[in-house]
């Protein structure tokens, strides 16, 4: 189940597909809403899944069922754990279609309470199979990496050496954040780092949903889809709006 949620994508979903060369090799980037984004290697007879991230709740986007590798992680005390299960059975019995809506409902009344879930993940292939275990997989709370988060109403942003670009809302502000590949691994994947998501701009929007999606260009400008539409140049310089 987590295999085929978290490093690949099914029928039926839609995306943007696009390819990137690094080097020598052909990389398939596919990102979707809520800000899933799964990097492959493109080979003669299939995709290699590299790495992937998101949000929590896109594994119940089309599935009805939490992962249970997933959901064991969500809280560092196991009677949290038991509160959600009771709260919200159906995230746990796949007795609900579209229960991504219900993680959310979930991840609020978990911080309302006090003992917030992690609802973000990050993915990357260790020993080249292409498939998720346990110890390759993290889960965490956007206060665990000083307010990045990886949720976006739709696609996500990354640039041509796949550093990946966030935005965060709070106050009425806008911050744009970027978080570079620590390095490539033997088994040939971007590999991540949470403590290098660093803010590179703040900046006031006038309408600004509560996770705005960001374009990056091949040289790190960055469009934020707020009203008006705004672009950043890569130090957080605002460049220009317009009307959106």
């Amino acid at each position: 189940e987590v295999e085929t949620a978290i490093a690949g994508w099914r029928s039926g979903e839609h995306g943007v597909l696009e390819t990137l060369q690094v080097k020598d090799r052909t990389l398939l980037v596919f990102s979707r809403s809520y800000g899933y984004l799964c990097v492959s290697e493109l080979l003669a007879d299939r995709a290699r899944p590299l790495m992937a991230k998101g949000w929590v709740g896109d594994m119940l986007y089309e599935d009805r069922l939490l992962p249970e590798p997933l959901a064991r992680r969500l809280f560092d005390d196991p009677a949290d754990l038991d509160w959600a299960r009771k709260k919200f059975p159906p995230l746990f019995d796949g007795s609900q279609p579209h229960a991504h809506r219900l993680f959310g409902q979930l991840v609020n009344e978990a911080k309302a309470r006090g003992k917030p879930a992690r609802d973000q993940f990050l993915w990357s292939d260790a020993n080249g199979d292409g498939l998720v275990q346990d110890e390759e997989l993290r889960l965490f709370r956007a206060e665990d990496a000083g307010g990045f988060s990886f949720k976006s109403m739709w696609r996500s942003a990354y640039d041509a050496d796949l550093a990946l670009y966030q935005s965060t809302v709070k106050d009425k502000k806008i911050t744009l954040w970027r978080l570079p590949i620590k390095e490539w691994n033997q088994a040939g994947a971007p590999v991540y780092d949470l403590a290098d998501a660093k803010p590179y701009g703040e900046h006031d929007i006038g309408n600004a949903p509560e996770c705005p999606v960001l374009w990056a260009s091949a040289k790190g400008q960055t469009i934020v889809n707020a009203s008006p539409l705004a672009g950043f140049a890569p130090d957080g310089h605002r460049l220009w709006d317009y009307p959106n």
